[in-house]
């Protein structure tokens, strides 16, 4: 099974308060209304950029009533329990390889919890969109009607991904 997961922070770098993470399974063959998901909203904890804060407050979010706040640490055991209940293979998806899966894999080891991944089975889909570009396969992205909450943008980014990946298989 396919994972993609998102993060919404408030900074860029490894250390970055979290507020909010998603995870999406997914496979080419399956009807996206069945994929399992996780999303959790996080008590933020590490640094807070002022930019990118600003940043937050001029953008528009559709928030779900009421929203319940987790610690981190707790947050980071629920995805790995997630995670670790779905069949293997497992590859882990990121819109970047140095954001999602890098501040998360930070925050695993820095409170000395087993990672639900190794660095053998995470993907970019950056590089796969690259690469079907070069194979003239289609790499629009399907619409996103909440950008910026982590839910809707991995569900949109597996989407894309699970049909990059479709078309990709289905080309000799």
């Amino acid at each position: 099974m396919h994972f993609m997961i998102d993060i919404e922070t408030f900074g860029v770098g490894l250390d970055a308060a979290v507020f909010e993470i998603a995870c999406v399974g997914f496979d080419e063959g399956l009807d996206p209304n069945t994929w399992p998901s996780l999303h959790l909203y996080v008590i933020p904890e590490g640094e807070c950029d002022p930019d990118t804060i600003l940043w937050w407050l001029r953008q528009e979010r559709i928030l779900p009533q009421p929203v319940e706040f987790i610690s981190y640490k707790a947050a980071l055991s629920r995805l790995a329990t997630f995670i670790m209940g779905k069949p293997m293979p497992r590859k882990f998806w990121s819109h970047g390889v140095f954001f999602d899966l890098a501040i998360l894999t930070r925050a695993y080891r820095s409170y000395t919890m087993e990672l639900p991944w190794d660095h053998r089975s995470l993907y970019d889909t950056r590089t796969l969109e690259l690469l079907c570009e070069a194979r003239g396969i289609d790499t629009t992205k399907p619409p996103n009607s909440n950008k910026h909450c982590a839910l809707s943008d991995a569900r949109c980014q597996a989407q894309w991904v699970a049909g990059m990946l479709k078309e990709h298989h289905a080309r000799p």
